[in-house]
């Protein structure tokens, strides 16, 4: 099973990705929820999480800007 971070700024669209993954799929389980990019990578840091799922156009930090970071961050930790 796989544990699922949702990135949707639009709470009702968030809500029913929610549900999707967690009652319809069967392969997966949200354990983590962000309303933007910038509030995703604070929340990735408390959560193991296998799976994000987000938006591209966010208010504060929009998908792909998350991306970058996290890439950014994942080099930063293995020396690259």
């Amino acid at each position: 099973m796989l544990n699922v971070m949702l990135v949707e700024d639009e709470a009702n669209i968030r809500s029913g990705l929610k549900k999707l993954v967690d009652e319809v799929s069967g392969c997966g389980r949200v354990v983590a929820e962000a309303a933007n990019g910038r509030e995703a990578l604070l929340r990735l840091a408390e959560a193991d999480v296998d799976l994000i799922i987000t938006d591209i156009r966010m208010p504060e930090m929009d998908g792909l800007e998350m991306l970058k970071a996290l890439r950014a961050q994942s080099n930063e930790t293995q020396g690259i």
